[in-house]
């Protein structure tokens, strides 16, 4: 490799870029332990400043002496977090102590000792014995407090560090819960943000490349029957998880129990349903109202999805928004009513990441973006687009909310080409465009022209890879099966098709000219979309064990023999289960889609009957109803299977229906 330096040119071998690689890779691991070893420090100091002010009378408590080896650094941290275990699980102290010493705890990042010793670990056998050779000298100079620590270390089985954390994290909790009901609302948004921070960082451990994706959890709600759902879990080793009636998660990716630190999870879910249960909206000021908005936003991006207490937190930002509107006497349209900016996005990526619809709130905010100017300077511009398309998905598509529409097309028709984000700004758009069944055709001429500049040259990631295929998929739908149906004279005067998914009827817009040439506008179509077929990787390194998925795959195989399971079509659409149906000379090609919870949004509305009761309403989402959209324009016969009534049927009800669902296809 060359590089100039100083005017002359001076080589690098790949050897010494390598070299170069791993010495930087060794510093971040220094800086890493370094960094938690510190915190630990710190974390025990503060404990043993509150033990004393205590005067506890448990001379052990104290006796521990801070570790500090720099020889073996991972070392010093366990025998200090072994130190930090037992004095948790023996100190007596106050509940506001209890707290500072969680919210220390939850700042600590557990480290992989297996990760982090690398290569070291083949010189752990040498080093043991080099431990245990000088053991006899050493104990004559060990504290009195070592046996201490070692039975403790046995009784816990705190052999490792992933051990010590999971037992520091846990006991911490334990001794929170019993004190939960002494603590005023600023202490609960503490708590809440100390669960958030943990999410956030057990979510991005298991999203790494690699790594089987972790699906959204969501948790139980016992006042809610949608929310009543997987009861039986099984994992790859075939050993059966029990959710009892009282358990908070109902409904979640049955791999959770398999992953790393799922304990610390598990106890942070409990921690925060609790929390949500003793909190009282009534007392939040507007401060702590943004907090809490920042919260349900952070946690159910990261994956965790508290259905009754996002319900909650939705209608109570719902009444303020009523309140706002009408401070006195005098009535003001909800159109004047503006939430900032800030906490418009919040909202709309809260409702958008659950999964879960407060209508009247949704209502809310689409009407008030009615009166942002296009050109609006005080919002943040790239915000207040991802937000719009979010938003876009979850109403109804009326003549009232396409003015969102508006917004987002004149966003990229006005965009800075030369920006990073203006490429994956365009793709999302037409993605959502399609989705939400609106296909303008100009705006597909446009973006089949960028799309022909960029093939070449940008590398789009994956996911994008997919949106864009997706979309020149339907658009080939709409314009062979659909608007060539119109008229020659006015087929290419279309300016806006507007496609009701379940009814498969379409709507249009006429301008009174020539907009684009449909031959042409085809044509471009079919090329790029067999271009981008052929870009698209689907890697399948091995079957993914979903319970529901399996259990009726392996239903359907008893009675169809051709049954596949995690079958890929020839336009490389996956399918859960595909059955080659042969009757009466007939050959069907069946598709069947089993939509867990991720595939539904839940619509919260209030009803104009007396009671003012809430009313709920699942429906399938945008990416669902388009994805079964295209598989029935491409000669297959779907069955969705809902995981709602899925779970709510009899083990010998499940086949029954799947049978009668086959037969009458």
């Amino acid at each position: 490799m060359l590089q100039s330096v100083g005017g002359s040119p001076k080589y690098f071998s790949h050897r010494t870029i390598f070299n170069a690689f791993k010495r930087s890779l060794s510093n971040a691991k220094e800086n890493l332990i370094d960094a938690e070893s510190r915190k630990i420090e710190k974390t025990l100091l503060y404990m043993e400043q509150c033990i004393a002010e205590e005067n506890e009378q448990n001379g052990n408590l104290l006796n521990f002496k801070t570790v500090c080896n720099r020889e073996d650094k991972l070392k010093g941290i366990h025998m200090n977090l072994v130190k930090m275990s037992y004095m948790l699980k023996n100190m007596r102290i106050n509940e506001q102590k209890w707290l500072a010493i969680y919210k220390q705890i939850s700042g600590l990042h557990p480290l992989d000792e297996g990760l982090l010793r690398g290569k070291a670990n083949k010189r752990v056998s040498k080093m043991e014995k080099m431990d245990q050779e000088k053991d006899n000298f050493a104990s004559e100079k060990l504290p009195p407090n070592r046996a201490v620590h070692d039975k403790f270390s046995r009784e816990y089985n705190l052999l490792n560090l992933t051990a010590c954390y999971v037992f520091l994290f846990k006991v911490s909790m334990s001794h929170l819960m019993n004190c939960l009901w002494l603590y005023r609302t600023s202490n609960y948004l503490l708590i809440l943000n100390c669960c958030a921070e943990f999410f956030h960082f057990f979510f991005n451990l298991h999203r790494r490349k690699g790594i089987q994706k972790l699906n959204f959890i969501y948790l139980h709600s016992g006042s809610h029957n949608y929310a009543e759902n997987v009861k039986n879990l099984k994992s790859k080793s075939n050993q059966v998880i029990r959710c009892g009636e009282n358990s908070t998660i109902a409904y979640h990716y049955e791999e959770l129990y398999n992953l790393k630190y799922h304990q610390i999870v598990t106890c942070k879910i409990n921690l925060m349903t609790r929390v949500l249960e003793n909190l009282n909206y009534g007392l939040l000021d507007g401060v702590q109202l943004a907090q809490l908005a920042n919260f349900f936003c952070f946690v159910t991006k990261c994956g965790v999805v508290s259905e009754k207490g996002v319900h909650h937190f939705l209608s109570y930002c719902w009444e303020v928004a009523k309140k706002e509107a009408s401070p006195s006497d005098e009535v003001v349209p909800k159109e004047e009513v503006l939430p900032n900016g800030v906490l418009f996005s919040q909202l709309v990526n809260t409702m958008y990441y659950s999964k879960i619809v407060h209508s009247e709130l949704a209502s809310l905010l689409a009407s008030s973006f009615r009166r942002v100017s296009l050109d609006s300077p005080h919002l943040c511009r790239r915000g207040l687009f991802d937000s719009c398309l979010k938003l876009l998905t979850l109403v109804k598509l009326t003549d009232q909310n396409m003015h969102l529409y508006a917004y987002c097309k004149h966003h990229i028709l006005r965009g800075d080409p030369e920006d990073p984000t203006y490429a994956s700004n365009v793709c999302n758009f037409l993605f959502v465009s399609s989705i939400v069944g609106l296909f303008n055709p100009p705006l597909m001429k446009f973006y089949v022209n960028f799309l022909k500049k960029k093939k070449d040259k940008a590398t789009f990631k994956n996911s994008t890879r997919h949106k864009i295929y997706y979309t020149l998929l339907g658009w080939d739908i709409v314009l062979n099966r659909f608007i060539k149906r119109v008229t020659e004279e006015r087929r290419e005067t279309i300016d806006l098709a507007i496609l009701n998914f379940e009814s498969k009827s379409v709507h249009y817009l006429f301008s009174n000219k020539v907009l684009y040439d449909f031959s042409d506008l085809s044509h471009q179509i079919n090329y790029l979309t067999l271009f981008i077929k052929n870009k698209i990787m689907l890697k399948k390194e091995g079957k993914n064990y979903y319970l529901s998925q399996t259990v009726i795959f392996h239903m359907l195989k008893k009675h169809y023999g051709n049954a596949i399971y995690e079958y890929v079509t020839n336009e490389k659409i996956p399918l859960d289960v595909y059955v080659n149906l042969r009757t009466n000379d007939q050959q069907k090609n069946v598709a069947i889609e089993f939509n867990g919870r991720t595939h539904y949004v839940l619509v919260l509305s209030k009803g104009g009957d007396s009671t003012d009761a809430v009313h709920y309403t699942m429906r399938q989402n945008c990416n669902t109803k388009y994805k079964m959209w295209i598989l029935s324009n491409l000669n297959f016969y779907t069955i969705s299977v809902s995981y709602y009534f899925w779970n709510g049927l009899h083990e010998c009800q499940k086949e029954r229906h799947l049978l009668h669902a086959m037969r009458h296809l």
